[in-house]
């Protein structure tokens, strides 16, 4: 078994009966941080969870009575959001939310190449010359201490909506800072997304209102819960199973539109789908052109426009794969020519090719190929611009934090930062960076870990938990895809497809033959194809529809030869 391969330990026979489920099944509900029968039998059921009362979260009430006043009196609600998913889908809720209610919206998007991540001052101006008088932030805004100072002497009452780390106490100089991360919040669930946080301002402003809970939202609040890897457990959670089952018939035009254009008509609409069909496209215009045709997919009842959007996301969602695909070929031969097998503790690489679109999608695949944080850095003329990921346990925000005096703005989450640095401060930051990581990794392992939950035959986990493991979705982060481990099968058959970047096989154990993938795996085939002892592999069992045929096939993560 490879180094980064881990197998979870065999729960005792008295956790299986406090779990009150078969073995194998305890073992993947205990791995997920289930201990009892009730919190299993709620995990499984996210419908029967309910959500905490939004009043919970800090001046959320303080909120609700401003926004109610503004609707009585007609007056213009700005709404300034994040050009990511998490933002956009939240943009989309605040701004179909108040005007279902009868509200007047003006919705902001900034452009990530010319303004960057945050409220600007520019932004706050022109909200303000456009009659503004209250706004409302998404995904954004926590930090943004000028800009609120900037909005109050402009007359323009802030409501902040965030979920991201704060490094200030209060007092805010905003009408209401609504976040669960506040050090004086005792909301019950601090792991909100930017979207969720948009959402609980809604629900509580229709409860207010007398209204209904506005739930056909949640569709757009499962888009940016999983979009921003928001853990899949509690009110999250909820939110995700509601969103799926709601997108079969989605009542969103937009939605509608770009399923039909991205995924196969027999497909089950899952997180997977969304994580590398759906999110994609609709991240792909705050990438390579304007977040605003993201929003208006989202917002939009004309069901010709939806159509028109939809297709040319799919058309930037080409060329954002183009570009990425150079990216992090530039970006290896870097590593490549700069370490060879002798990693740092953080990965950082840089381009003058790079746009800042596509850096974050750079960073993540650097971090999941070579299994620890990875910075990828747009280098301008006098100002660089980042985005760092990060592995499960390593906070790459604090590590950032500790070269502050050498930035000129950061922020992010444990495991999703960026920050914008004056370009002749970079090898001072590398060297910070580097210190600060320093023996944290194992050299010698390559690779990102694997989780792995329960060691048997494909033929076994088949018959005892596949169909178990699928009763676990939604999947994402705090509740991953089921992982197990097999050992001593037979490589029946092995080749390449697509173009050479993938490896296709067909494996044996001692009872049956399976169809299996294995994900840029492609260059291992003569690998495979020389060696006789077989192959013990990691993987996932999942359905594979072809031609109206659903079959079992086994998605290879990684393996190792006998």
């Amino acid at each position: 078994m490879k180094d980064n391969w881990t197998v979870a330990p065999r729960i005792s026979a008295n956790e299986v009966a406090t779990l009150g489920f078969p073995p194998a099944q305890s073992q993947l509900l205990h791995n997920r941080g289930i201990t009892s029968h009730a919190d299993a039998q709620r995990f499984l059921n996210p419908s029967t969870f309910d959500f905490h009362p939004p009043l919970l979260l800090p001046d959320m009430e303080a909120a609700v009575t401003r926004l109610r006043a503004a609707i009585a009196e007609d007056e213009l609600i700005g709404i300034f959001g994040d050009f990511d998913m998490d933002g956009i889908s939240g943009t989309a809720v605040v701004d179909r939310g108040l005007r279902g209610l009868g509200g007047r919206t003006l919705p902001y998007l900034p452009h990530r190449d010319d303004e960057g991540h945050g409220l600007n001052p520019d932004a706050v101006r022109s909200l303000a010359n456009r009659g503004v008088s209250v706004l409302i932030t998404v995904d954004c805004g926590a930090d943004s201490t000028a800009e609120s100072e900037l909005a109050a002497s402009l007359g323009i009452d802030c409501i902040i909506t965030d979920h991201h780390t704060m490094f200030e106490s209060g007092p805010y100089p905003v009408l209401a800072m609504i976040n669960p991360m506040r050090p004086d919040s005792d909301y019950p669930f601090p792991h909100m997304t930017g979207v969720g946080m948009a959402y609980k301002l809604m629900q509580a402003l229709y409860a207010a209102l007398g209204r209904d809970d506005p739930s056909y939202l949640q569709e757009l609040v499962a888009l940016g819960t999983v979009g921003d890897v928001g853990p899949m457990t509690s009110e999250n959670r909820r939110f995700v199973s509601e969103g799926l089952r709601r997108m079969g018939q989605s009542s969103f035009p937009g939605l509608r539109a770009l399923i039909d254009i991205s995924a196969k008509s027999d497909q089950e609409i899952d997180t997977s789908t969304l994580s590398f069909q759906i999110i994609p496209r609709i991240n792909a215009a705050g990438r390579i052109g304007d977040p605003a045709e993201s929003l208006e997919l989202l917002t939009t009842a004309d069901e010709d426009r939806a159509r028109q959007i939809a297709l040319k996301l799919n058309e930037y969602n080409d060329r954002r794969k183009e570009l990425t695909s150079q990216g992090i070929e530039q970006a290896e031969k870097q590593i490549h020519k700069r370490w060879g097998n002798s990693l740092p503790g953080i990965i950082m690489v840089g381009s003058t090719d790079w746009i800042p679109g596509i850096l974050g999608l750079i960073a993540a695949r650097l971090t999941d190929e070579h299994g620890r944080p990875a910075i990828a850095v747009s280098i301008g003329e006098t100002v660089n611009r980042a985005s760092a990921r990060s592995v499960e346990g390593y906070d790459i925000l604090k590590a950032i934090e500790s070269g502050s005096d050498l930035l000129m703005r950061f922020g992010g989450h444990q495991q999703a930062a960026g920050f914008t640095a004056p370009k002749e401060n970079m090898r001072a930051l590398a060297d910070r960076l580097e210190s600060v990581s320093a023996g944290v990794f194992d050299e010698s392992k390559q690779g990102t870990n694997l989780d792995i939950d329960i060691t048997a035959s494909p033929s076994v986990i088949r018959h005892e938990v596949y169909d178990f493991a699928r009763a676990l979705r939604p999947y994402g982060k705090g509740c991953p895809q089921p992982m197990f481990h097999s050992t001593g099968l037979s490589v029946l058959n092995a080749r390449s497809v697509g173009n050479g970047r993938h490896l296709k096989l067909t494996l044996g154990d001692d009872t049956d033959r399976w169809d299996a993938i294995a994900f840029r795996h492609g260059e291992r085939l003569d690998e495979v194809t020389t060696n006789r002892a077989g192959v013990e592999i990691a993987y996932t069992m999942e359905p594979n529809i072809w031609n109206g045929r659903t079959t079992i096939q086994l998605v290879v993560k990684d393996f190792a030869l006998m």
